[in-house]
């Protein structure tokens, strides 16, 4: 599934410099296609939350009343506990452990076997990653993700994104922020078959997508662990 001319070496050096890297190509481009192709059927959630204590906001998309009104319109529509004045995150999402479609369900077994986890410790220089945790992620008009982390969870070394969006414009939004200190971001943008990563903790955000972006921003994307594999079905450890 990876690409067979992955540089690892070249990879290592400049991980090892930035601590974040962007690999393009990473995958066979046939199977690259099958995931997007995959994405594109996925009965999407609606996730809305603040930086709060509230419970995260979680609305099938077949739900709503009407998809294509501005997504802020769902909070009029049911009762919620959302501050507004204090968003975190708009997006839609599907769990790991909700994959039913087949080419899903195997590129989550990929990602946790040898074939990845091996060169990503070579890659990353941390022999102790044992296990992924991921999630399918789609963003689209006025979709956003709001700075934090990633230190929730202890078990995170790395957070990892595989952008498999065809075409994707930098005008459109959607970028991943990586913060450089006091110093102007890093921009990283969706480039198709691309996986980009960095260590944990790093202070990051995905820009709001605009109202002229002509389809979505599809990704599947988590963290690379080290210690025991936990059965993420209970939702603990997310």
């Amino acid at each position: 599934m990876l690409n067979p001319e992955l540089n690892l070496k070249q990879a290592r050096d400049f991980y090892a410099q930035h601590q974040a890297i962007s690999i393009p190509n990473i995958l066979e481009d046939s199977f690259a296609k099958a995931i997007y192709t995959a994405l594109t059927e996925l009965d999407w959630v609606l996730e809305i939350n603040d930086y709060g204590p509230s419970p995260r906001l979680r609305i099938p998309v077949k739900t709503l009343r009407n998809p294509d009104a501005p997504l802020l319109n769902v909070l009029d529509e049911i009762p919620n506990n959302i501050n507004r004045d204090k968003l975190f995150y708009i997006r839609f999402n599907v769990d790991g452990t909700a994959f039913e479609n087949a080419v899903l369900v195997m590129f989550a077994d990929f990602l946790n076997s040898d074939d990845f986890i091996v060169p990503m410790r070579s890659i990353l220089g941390y022999d102790t990653i044992s296990h992924c945790w991921i999630e399918a992620t789609c963003y689209q008009s006025c979709c956003f993700l709001g700075g934090h982390s990633d230190d929730h969870n202890p078990a995170n070394r790395v957070a990892f994104v595989f952008n498999l969006t065809p075409h994707w414009q930098m005008d459109w939004g959607g970028l991943l922020m990586l913060k450089q200190g006091s110093i102007q971001p890093n921009i990283v943008p969706p480039l198709w078959n691309s996986l980009a990563m960095f260590t944990v903790p790093r202070d990051h955000w995905v820009t709001t997508v605009s109202p002229a972006a002509k389809g979505e921003r599809y990704s599947l994307t988590g963290w690379l662990r080290d210690g025991p594999v936990v059965d993420y079905s209970t939702g603990e450890g997310s």
